[in-house]
């Protein structure tokens, strides 16, 4: 093996190691697709350097014209991979892309078919008689060379704007007008015209070293643009952090405000009343039945300051429910009687409850978080009606998780539905929208945390609950448990109460 050819065959291993490394680079990293462009780029200059290697080393023609047609093919896969290339470094593909693939088919099928090359035949346009043997290009190969070089012509001017831009595109550029002088060169070498070294597979090292620096270039360019935005993204995840901290501080003064407002409402007028009584007792001439009517009272305003301090710690703290198995008539009677009992409606609204034939009876909960809930609703539904006779219904079914009552042909699934309709005056958008939020309240007595503490309750069961109201047409509420709820405490009940505590010790 000859020193020529001893280099084509290490430039075809240089080749084929860049092949290798920038195609799985593009393929495992994601990288930009001039990587992998370039990878292709290297693979077809590796295949046209085994073919040149092998032409070199053929001891029989047949093996020759075998090197001679790998050597083309190459030369097309090199046309096709530049082209693209070119075009994934400038930045667009362009329309031209249908004729470079147009041609490379054309030039695969003449190739195969014998009409580019052949070691048959005697040699025509030899001026210089060469040391090897040569090759006889066919009239029809001249051909598909030329149109080769018209059509790789487009993709190499579309890197001219980059070039003016770019000092590295600028020297890709110039070593691809020195390949195509090199392969002009070659391509006389192997017809004979004049006796010389094969040029093309070196000077394609300077194209690989210009383009390598390119990329090389890129590559750096982006490493700093990246460092450069995760130092701007750090500094904008810390203007973040301490807007949420301000934020956070603001919700915590908020829910300081609101409950202040409560307790300033709520508990002024018990303590009012209680000090009023107290100084009652002062009076060393009080009658027994005066005596009986301010501990009445005493004990009403202690009754009421004792609901306010129940709602607030049953918001504040976190829910675990205790499962068991539950009576579902028992929790609904019991809820139905402290409602009514809480509201003191007892003598104006009827209540009518309506279990359906599949209503469940029985379920998996907690009993007291789930009377709690249903006591909530029925209380608030109670207190809506209090200045009018009215009518409250609560049905009992099976439905869906959204609350949807199922009729006779729908599926079965695993939750009871209990729908709580009044006839009251109803609210507009806006109130059912807040209704549930802490420390909503549109009475003139009240914590505003009854729907807020049902709503924590039956989420933590995995249920929902869901207002629909209009003024004048009454409010309907639907709570949808689980029948054999798994354990979970819902997160956002969790977050609520943690939020709530933070704004308590904050």
């Amino acid at each position: 093996m000859g020193a020529p050819t001893t280099l084509t065959v290490a430039e075809a291993a240089i080749y084929g190691y860049a092949f290798t490394y920038f195609w799985m680079l593009s393929i495992g990293h994601h990288t930009g697709a001039e990587y992998g462009r370039f990878g292709l780029l290297s693979g077809a200059l590796c295949v046209y350097s085994i073919g040149q290697a092998t032409m070199e080393l053929a001891s029989t023609p047949t093996v020759r014209e075998l090197g001679a047609r790998l050597a083309v093919f190459g030369v097309v896969a090199i046309v096709v991979t530049l082209s693209e290339f070119c075009f994934a470094l400038a930045g667009r593909r362009g329309r031209w892309a249908p004729v470079v693939y147009g041609w490379a088919a054309f030039a695969l099928v003449a190739l195969l078919g014998g009409f580019v090359v052949t070691t048959r035949g005697p040699l025509d346009l030899v001026f210089v008689q060469p040391a090897f043997p040569t090759l006889r290009i066919e009239p029809f190969g001249y051909a598909v060379i030329a149109c080769g070089l018209v059509v790789v012509l487009p993709p190499v001017l579309a890197l001219l704007p980059r070039a003016r831009q770019d000092r590295g595109v600028a020297w890709v550029l110039a070593t691809l007008a020195l390949n195509v002088l090199a392969a002009a060169y070659d391509a006389g070498v192997r017809v004979g015209w004049f006796a010389g070294p094969f040029l093309k597979e070196h000077t394609a090292l300077l194209s690989i070293v210009a383009i390598c620096y390119v990329l090389l270039s890129r590559f750096v360019d982006t490493s700093r643009t990246l460092e450069r935005r995760k130092t701007e993204l750090s500094e904008s995840y810390a203007e973040l952090e301490a807007t949420h901290e301000a934020l956070v501080r603001q919700e915590q003064l908020a829910a300081v405000g609101e409950l202040s407002a409560v307790l300033a409402h709520e508990v002024r007028n018990p303590l009012a009343i209680i000090k009023n009584a107290v100084s009652g007792f002062r009076h060393a001439a009080l009658e027994r039945e005066d005596r009986t009517v301010l501990l009445d009272i005493l004990d009403e305003e202690t009754d009421r300051l004792n609901g306010i301090m129940e709602d607030l710690l049953a918001y504040a703290r976190p829910l675990e429910p205790k499962w068991q198995q539950l009576d579902l008539r028992e929790v609904v009677d019991s809820a139905v009687a402290a409602a009514k009992h809480r509201a003191g409606t007892a003598d104006t609204v009827q209540v009518h409850i309506d279990w359906a034939e599949d209503a469940p009876l029985e379920s998996r909960g907690d009993p007291r978080l789930v009377e709690r809930a249903l006591r909530e609703v029925v209380a608030n539904a109670l207190q809506a009606m209090s200045d009018a006779r009215g009518t409250l219904t609560i049905y009992v079914s099976r439905g869906t998780a959204s609350g949807a009552t199922l009729d006779a042909t729908s599926p079965r699934t695993d939750r009871v539905v209990f729908t709580i309709t009044d006839s009251g005056l109803g609210m507009d958008e806006s109130t059912t929208g807040k209704a549930t939020h802490p420390f909503f309240t549109t009475r003139a007595k009240g914590t505003g945390l009854g729907l807020a503490i049902a709503q924590r309750s039956v989420e933590a069961h995995g249920g929902t609950l869901s207002i629909t109201s209009a003024p004048g047409t009454g409010t309907r509420v639907r709570i949808a448990l689980p029948v054999d709820a798994e354990r979970r405490s819902g997160p956002p009940s969790l977050e609520r109460a943690a939020r709530f505590r933070a704004s308590l010790t904050g």
